[in-house]
């Protein structure tokens, strides 16, 4: 009976066999799906990135500038709103009612944003520290109006380069050195750098563009100002 047991069982060579089999199935399955999980982000990050930029240009067909950081509207400065650039763009992402009182869609937190899951899932449109913490920046020193910033920016209607604009991008968050107050801030990125791009998709950053359209961009994109600046 010892003999037929020994002849069933597995001897140590087709154990170890086995173990280096399945070894090797979890050394090629996880990456594999660490891919498809990092496409599946960066799918959804274009897809929200297409949205807000429906917002901006809501907002531009109607002002023709951009809206502020933060605070009144330019073009209403008695509404005592102190709204974020989110609060402001919320009319035209379909937000109905009292934006006081309404939450921020999830379209503003990238599923690739070390950050997004700690955030609070009840933030709003107005300035307080918890509803700033988004994944996405705006270029706000050339976007917003020329009664807003230093810049003194040109109708946004009439400009020549609506296809290479950028409206938004993937903002640093905190856990990489970004600042609280999720803003693009290229014209001055030395005295700036935690108003920088995030290059969490492969070493490449999402934007959305002034015509609306979405496309990737490298570390090299933050020096160039065909990106940034609104040309007349």
């Amino acid at each position: 009976m010892n003999r037929q047991l020994q002849q069933d069982g597995f001897t140590l060579y087709e154990l170890l066999a086995s173990i280096c089999i399945v070894l090797l199935l979890i050394a090629l399955i996880i990456p594999a799906w660490i891919k498809v999980k990092q496409t599946t982000g960066n799918v959804q990050c274009v897809s929200n990135l297409r949205q807000i930029g429906i917002g901006f240009i809501g907002y531009i067909n109607e002002y023709g500038y951009g809206p502020p950081h933060w605070g009144p509207s330019f073009f209403d400065p008695n509404s005592g709103s102190n709204f974020l650039w989110t609060g402001h763009l919320a009319p035209y992402l379909g937000i109905a009612g009292d934006v006081n009182q309404a939450k921020l869609p999830n379209i503003f937190d990238c599923p690739q944003d070390p950050d997004s899951k700690s955030r609070p899932r009840n933030r709003g449109f107005i300035s307080t520290a918890d509803n700033w913490a988004i994944s996405y920046g705006f270029n706000y020193p050339w976007l917003t109006s020329q009664k807003g910033w230093w810049r003194g920016v040109t109708n946004l209607r009439a400009i020549s380069n609506p296809t290479t604009l950028v409206l938004a991008a993937d903002s640093l968050p905190l856990s990489k050195g970004g600042t609280l107050i999720a803003l693009i801030d290229p014209s001055t990125w030395l005295n700036h750098s935690d108003r920088g791009m995030d290059f969490r998709h492969g070493e490449k950053a999402n934007a959305v563009f002034l015509d609306g359209h979405v496309q990737v961009l490298g570390v090299e994109s933050q020096s160039d100002p065909k990106y940034w600046q609104p040309l007349r």
